[in-house]
């Protein structure tokens, strides 16, 4: 008898033993967890996935329909302390913007210039010294500056047109590749988590080395503008926020596909950041970009937004 209850006992002690150490190992775990999400927060909370497929497939089972049209992108690269910026350049931007709506998308670009002072993002600054600038404003298609300028001045006129032929020409192009994408928004700790799945195609067989840059682009943004009426709390065009690799800001994108490249080949991405709740969502639109590199030039090949 005496020996039965000493089994029991031994199994109850045991047992809660046991029960005591799920219970801690849960806790740790929820903590850890916990931890996790601040630091993620903390460091910008991206991050990326991809998948590739061969054929038909749309990568990593999503839906995402990939139209084989050609967009441009249109730059106006530019700072918040240039008269000329406020001036000519900013009725040239909306005329060029009026004139290519549907056939191009249009990013302001303020780089760190020596007419910079709001709005400057490294990846302007990238771009800004990739192109060469010298003056500013000035606009580029195609991710090319469409100069026309001597000593005595800018060519205005001449310069919207070199603008406004890349891009025809470009959208009368049955393009190689594009990237198509959808974007999700939820309320997480505080923040707009941001979600972007993409699917890029290629069309036709190739070789190369190819990027895309996910960049986030916000409309309306108010800040100052010398040579502007009014020149304080002006509402600027689709200016270039950040990458939506936030962390490292990449500002030519990651490698998407490389060496022999099949017809039909589809690389799917997701990529998920975080915005303050006090985000417009409404002035928010993802802009891809697909460029070819050739040692150390860039070569674009296609654009695809969301932008309105």
């Amino acid at each position: 008898m005496i020996l039965v209850a000493f089994l029991i006992f031994l199994y109850i002690f045991v047992l809660n033993k046991y029960f005591n150490k799920q219970i801690k190992m849960k806790n740790n775990l929820l903590k850890g967890l916990v931890f996790a999400s601040v630091l993620t927060l903390s460091l910008g909370a991206c991050k990326k996935e991809s998948t590739t497929t061969d054929g038909n497939g749309n990568g990593n089972g999503n839906a995402i329909e990939v139209p084989r049209v050609a967009h441009s992108v249109v730059n106006k690269v530019t700072g918040t302390l240039c008269p000329p910026c406020g001036g000519w350049g900013w009725d040239a931007f909306e005329e060029l913007i009026s004139t290519n709506k549907g056939k191009a998308y249009f990013v302001g670009t303020y780089s760190d210039n020596f007419v910079a002072k709001e709005l400057i993002t490294q990846i302007a600054t990238d771009w800004d010294k990739y192109w060469g600038i010298t003056g500013y404003p000035t606009f580029c298609a195609n991710f090319a500056p469409q100069l026309s300028r001597t000593s005595s001045g800018v060519n205005i006129t001449a310069e919207k047109k070199l603008c406004n032929d890349a891009v025809s020409a470009h959208f009368a192009k049955s393009p190689i590749a594009n990237t198509a994408f959808t974007v999700t928004w939820t309320e997480e700790a505080g923040w707009y988590k941001v979600s972007v799945s993409t699917n890029t195609k290629f069309f036709e067989a190739t070789t190369g080395t190819y990027h895309l840059g996910v960049y986030i682009i916000e409309d309306k943004v108010k800040a100052g503008q010398s040579g502007h009426t009014p020149s304080t709390n002006v509402s600027h065009h689709y200016v270039l926020k950040q990458s939506m690799d936030e962390i490292t800001n990449k500002s030519f994108g990651d490698v998407v596909a490389e060496g022999d490249i099949a017809a039909n080949k589809v690389v799917s991405k997701t990529y998920t950041t975080y915005l303050p709740l006090t985000t417009v969502k409404e002035n928010i639109s993802i802009l891809t970009m697909i460029n070819k590199k050739n040692a150390n030039k860039w070569e674009f090949v296609n654009a695809y937004s969301d932008q309105k």
